[in-house]
């Protein structure tokens, strides 16, 4: 993969049968914390065995965790780093820096009221070269484009880049190999001009928020686009809300 230029993507889940979550009883607890300890784990096992320095070209990608727990993480790594560095012998630098290399995917971005929190997040990871938006449509916490566009502190070009242009160097096979760059590129700029026309749909129609579930919004904030979301259910019991079908 590393001499193709391709990337290796970790796509976390959530399994109940996890010894540390079958403790859990309701599915909003294993799907908060399952999504992300997975990713936690394995690029925790990823950078301490030295992975990045084995493979110092091959990309990966930390995909459907949010982004709240890659700053915990950074800082919890590079501690223990400091104190146990005979453990991580082939690093040549602090845990914290292998990840700012990383990239991630944004959805299902953590729209808290405290926007100081999320813009500090953002710069932790370097989020206007690494970060991927994603969206997960249609499940229930799906993110529109807008998740990333509404936000006041990105500028015009590090909208761009994280609803688009940052696939390519992201995806980009090894030049001469079936598709190239030529490829890549097709699809980060067809993710951009795909979500700047949802933008501009929405704006046209005077819809500004995310969909609203039928059954649970939060109201907007001044530091965040509003981010309704349908209720949780079980996984027996879960129905696609309606409301997505008004989606941009």
């Amino acid at each position: 993969m590393q001499e193709r230029n391709l990337p290796l993507a970790f796509h976390a889940a959530f399994n109940w049968a996890d010894p540390g979550l079958s403790m859990t009883n309701r599915f909003i607890a294993v799907h908060a914390l399952g999504f992300a300890w997975h990713n936690m784990l394995h690029l925790t096992n990823w950078v301490v065995n030295g992975m990045p320095e084995r493979f110092p070209r091959l990309k990966t990608i930390w995909i459907e965790s949010g982004l709240a727990w890659i700053p915990f993480l950074m800082q919890r790594l590079d501690n223990e780093y400091m104190m146990r560095t005979s453990d991580c012998a082939l690093l040549k630098k602090k845990p914290s820096d292998y990840m700012r290399d990383m990239y991630f995917t944004s959805q299902p971005m953590e729209m808290v009221d405290n926007r100081e929190a999320l813009q500090l997040t953002f710069k932790m990871i370097n989020a206007e070269t690494q970060l991927l938006y994603s969206s997960d449509y249609p499940h229930w916490d799906m993110d529109l484009p807008s998740t990333i566009h509404d936000l006041p502190f990105l500028s015009e070009q590090a909208k761009r880049n994280i609803l688009g242009d940052n696939a390519a160097p992201a995806v980009q096979p090894r030049a001469g190999a079936v598709g190239g760059k030529a490829a890549a590129q097709g699809v980060a700029h067809a993710a951009t001009a795909g979500n700047q026309q949802g933008v501009r749909r929405r704006q046209r129609s005077g819809v500004t928020d995310r969909p609203r579930c039928c059954r649970w919004a939060k109201a907007r904030t001044a530091s965040v686009a509003s981010r309704g979301r349908c209720s949780v259910r079980a996984p027996k019991e879960a129905v696609r809300c309606r409301a997505f079908a008004t989606a941009a």
